[in-house]
């Protein structure tokens, strides 16, 4: 009677894997072709109204900054002109300042014999702590690779090797090398 239970337990599970199975393949469904260009033309579609309703945005917050800078006094406008340049300079001067600093960090890497993947990690905000950092992080990557090198090169001399060392003196003639070689089985 416990065999028949679990049998008609095991014939149950197999029964709901065949239900899920078949619900899977009831979900996969096959588009044509006509179906399939619905589909993006539909996406593209929203995609389109999407990139409009921002450009709309942009002109409308565009027209707001006009309409407010119109209403300032010249010395005003004059003034947020000159602000909003210094923010834009100095804005490019960081974004220079962090390509040289980058520049500077991967030469410093290749000196050092040091992979240039690791520049993400070793750059700081400035040149001195950034040359603090490779020569902090040196001695531990090349231990680490070192330690991994060993590991790799461990292990222990193959079995079998039959080698054999022999003197040989300058009297020694033709015929005792050929007699040693054959004791040795070497010919």
């Amino acid at each position: 009677m416990a065999e028949e239970l679990q049998v008609n337990e095991q014939t149950e599970d197999v029964n709901q894997v065949d239900d899920q199975e078949s619900e899977a393949d009831a979900e996969l469904k096959t588009f044509t072709e006509e179906q399939v260009n619905k589909l993006i033309a539909n996406r593209l579609a929203r995609e389109k109204k999407n990139h409009e309703k921002e450009i709309e945005q942009a002109i409308e917050d565009t027209k707001k900054e006009a309409k407010r800078l119109s209403e300032l006094s010249k010395e005003e406008r004059d003034s947020e002109e000159h602000d909003k340049l210094k923010q834009e300079l100095a804005e490019s001067k960081a974004r220079l300042a962090r390509m040289e600093l980058e520049s500077d960090t991967i030469e410093n890497l290749k000196e050092e014999g040091l992979p240039i993947e690791f520049k993400s990690f070793l750059i700081a905000e400035n040149a001195e702590n950034t040359l603090e950092n490779i020569n902090l992080f040196k001695p531990i990557f090349l231990d680490a690779v070192q330690a991994e090198v060993e590991k790799r090169l461990k292990g222990r001399t193959p079995k079998g090797s039959n080698t054999v060392t022999a003197k040989v003196d300058k009297k020694d003639t033709q015929a005792k090398m050929a007699e040693y070689a054959s004791k040795q089985r070497i010919i």
